[in-house]
């Protein structure tokens, strides 16, 4: 008996020929009752009908029968419970078929095709990946490259004249710059070298007046003769002037030369920093153009951004042809109603196995069918218990107490449905 017919039963008003439409849903002639099956636990289960068996005296000779039919009623609970939880595995176990069915129906062709694309689309993915890998590997420089490698090229000869000459003039500059600041340093030198000779002369003056002044008071008072030392002082004195004037001379000599070699210094420096502010700037600029550092990074952008574009060509080749391979493959799925279960197709191409697939079906089929053959059971032994009840009622009568067993039978039934009518309405929210 089947449960949507079980319902119908639950919503009647009346009690009275309520085995009578049992009977005519099974379609069969009642047979004689049978014992019901006792299960290992049937003394210690605790039981919905046990109360309705205590309502009955033991020595009623109707109690027997209410404790058969509380056993009867009892167990045909059990296999409706059994029942519904085995047709909610072969649910599950359907929608599985349906999902793998389509595997099961593809031919040797189709199968040899759908492997040759999924390898295919695999191979091409992680070409694709190894290929981004490799172009995002160069150098960020190579993005200002485009549309200027001709002129890159063009350019590269004068910028490593450039940076030569650049080194060259760099080199002049600290060089004359070392010679401007030792012509500094001698000419501090001679300055002070004159500042001495003119403290020294007034110094000498000084001491030659003083000794003057000694001799003219010893001829004075002294009455001292004076001529070898006034001759003595004169010649020393002309020396001394001659040596002073002499050096003197040399100072200034020597500060008029270096005067001019600062000038020339510093003039060279001027005309060579213009021309080294030349190359600076030129290489400046080609090196903001470019995003290089220097010549060298130039040279190895121009040669790696010939690879760029052998890679980017073949990145947008194998591109194309996996975005062909996908329409092809989402097609054959469509056509043969294969569904993807993974998030991306390239995931589903990576893990799909479809002799894996094929043979998960069978197995699949295998237990619907042992399901399908234990519902089957409890469906028979269901009728059987039911063709009992009914022959029981009509041996015995009008019964309360059975007939509210059966009431209590059909209600737990009842629940057992809407509960599951419940879960599946949820599932379907979750879903």
């Amino acid at each position: 008996m089947e449960f949507n017919e079980l319902e119908e039963l639950i919503g009647a008003e009346k009690k009275v020929g309520i085995f009578d439409r049992i009977i005519k849903s099974f379609g069969k002639k009642p047979r004689k009752p049978k014992k019901p099956k006792k299960s290992k636990n049937d003394s210690t289960r605790p039981s919905k009908f046990d109360e309705f068996i205590k309502e009955v005296n033991p020595k009623d000779p109707a109690y027997e029968t209410v404790v058969r039919v509380a056993g009867l009623c009892d167990e045909a609970v059990i296999i409706a419970r059994e029942k519904l939880n085995l047709e909610g595995k072969l649910q599950v176990l359907e929608e599985e078929i349906k999902e793998v069915s389509a595997y099961e129906l593809l031919g040797d062709e189709d199968i040899e095709y759908l492997k040759e694309m999924l390898e295919r689309y695999t191979g091409l993915s992680q070409d694709r990946s190894a290929l981004r890998y490799q172009i995002t590997g160069f150098d960020r420089g190579l993005e200002k490259m485009q549309g200027l490698e001709e002129d890159a090229k063009a350019v590269l000869d004068n910028v490593r004249d450039a940076e030569r000459m650049q080194r060259i003039f760099k080199h002049d500059l600290m060089h004359l710059e070392g010679e401007k600041n030792e012509l500094q340093y001698e000419r501090d030198n001679l300055t002070s070298a004159s500042d001495f000779i003119y403290r020294f002369s007034i110094g000498l003056v000084a001491l030659f007046a003083t000794g003057l002044t000694a001799i003219v008071f010893l001829h004075i008072f002294r009455d001292m003769d004076v001529f070898f030392p006034v001759a003595v002082m004169s010649i020393v004195l002309i020396f001394v002037i001659s040596a002073i004037y002499l050096f003197k001379n040399y100072v200034h000599r020597q500060l008029r030369f270096n005067l001019r070699k600062q000038h020339k210094a510093v003039e060279l420096i001027n005309k060579k920093s213009v021309v080294y502010a030349y190359y600076s700037n030129f290489l400046t600029f080609i090196y903001k153009k470019y995003d290089v550092r220097n010549s060298d990074k130039l040279s190895q952008n121009i040669k790696d951004y010939e690879n760029y574009k052998y890679l980017v060509t073949r990145y947008d080749a194998i591109r194309d042809m996996l975005y062909r391979t996908e329409g092809q493959i989402d097609f054959f799925m469509k056509d043969k109603s294969i569904e993807n279960t993974a998030v991306t197709l390239e995931s589903f191409a990576k893990t799909v196995n479809i002799d894996d697939k094929r043979k998960y079906f069978k197995e699949l089929t295998t237990e619907r069918d042992r399901l399908a053959g234990k519902v089957k059971d409890l469906e028979e032994r269901h009728a059987s218990i039911w063709n009992d009840l009914v022959l029981i009622n009509e041996e015995i009568g009008a019964s309360k107490v059975i007939d509210a067993m059966m009431q209590r039978y059909i209600d737990e039934v009842g629940k057992l449905v809407d509960l599951k009518l419940r879960q599946e309405e949820e599932e379907e929210i979750v879903s």
